[in-house]
């Protein structure tokens, strides 16, 4: 167990290494539809399946309000808007994301239907109600921090956050209201 651990780590801490020496911008498809991806989001392109499976599978209805943590370049909550979500809030704790993602939503002219915003699992979120939550969590168990905002895409020290997820996210949901936790497809 510990040495399959280990290799968690040294293949995410590669990925983040390679992804670093893409292009400042670029474009990848998903879901038959281009996103742009900007140096220091952690790009769906080393991880299309998870992105896709997510995308896909996530049970949205025409009235549902949803609150997407961790949203990176925002194709999760694009594709969840033209699926038909009412109302989308998608956050990140990463500037550069949050930047991303607003590029992508005022590409596909969705401003009146997602919002996003920087907050570290719920802090910047206010007294909203959602009818579905959904975080694609960080996979790697880190003991300490990283500092780099690229790096909290994928390591959680000691799960902190993920831990807080848990704790708070009643106190967002409606009375109906349904939690989706995602833990990488391909890893």
């Amino acid at each position: 167990m510990k040495e399959k651990k280990k290799r968690l780590i040294t293949i995410s801490k590669d990925i983040l290494e390679e992804s670093q020496k893409d292009k400042p911008e670029y474009w990848i498809n998903i879901g038959g539809k281009r996103f742009k991806v900007l140096r220091g989001v952690f790009s769906p392109k080393y991880f299309k399946n998870t992105t896709k499976f997510f995308a896909e599978n996530l049970p949205i209805l025409e009235d549902h309000k949803v609150l997407e943590i961790g949203t990176g370049t925002g194709i999760i909550a694009i594709i969840l808007a033209f699926r038909g979500a009412k109302n989308i809030v998608a956050t990140d704790i990463n500037p550069t994301a949050v930047k991303n993602a607003k590029i992508n939503v005022r590409l596909r002219r969705l401003q009146n239907k997602i919002k996003v915003i920087k907050s570290d699992v719920f802090d910047s979120i206010g007294k909203n109600k959602f009818d579905i939550i959904f975080w694609n969590v960080p996979f790697v168990y880190a003991k300490s921090k990283n500092g780099e905002p690229l790096a909290r895409a994928i390591s959680d020290v000691k799960y902190s956050a993920v831990k807080k997820f848990f704790r708070e996210a009643r106190s967002y949901l409606n009375e109906d209201g349904r939690v989706f936790f995602g833990f990488s497809k391909d890893i």
